[in-house]
């Protein structure tokens, strides 16, 4: 009975300390896609382009601004400030 015990606690240890890693991987790394994610997220969520950096991000998480009747989509506030100033320019 004692083996069978300790053997449970072994297994309910591991499924914790699985559990525990993967909480703080997303924590880390919280655009990383694994399955799971990649499945449950909108297939809709557009990239855009922010045209500062360069760099692509979803559109969900984007920034957004509009200069000139456009719409511009920023990976954030200082890229978007740095448009504006340009813009004035």
């Amino acid at each position: 009975m004692s083996l069978l015990l300790r053997l449970l606690a072994l297994i309910g240890l591991l499924w914790t300390g699985k559990q525990a890693l993967k909480q703080a991987t997303s924590i880390l790394r919280p655009h990383a896609h694994n399955n799971e994610e990649s499945t449950s997220r909108k297939d809709d969520d557009e990239i855009v382009k922010d045209p500062v950096c360069l760099m692509y991000i979803p559109k969900s998480l984007a920034i957004q601004k509009t200069f000139n009747q456009k719409t511009w989509y920023f990976c954030s506030e200082e890229c978007a400030d740095k448009f504006k100033e340009q813009q004035t320019e």
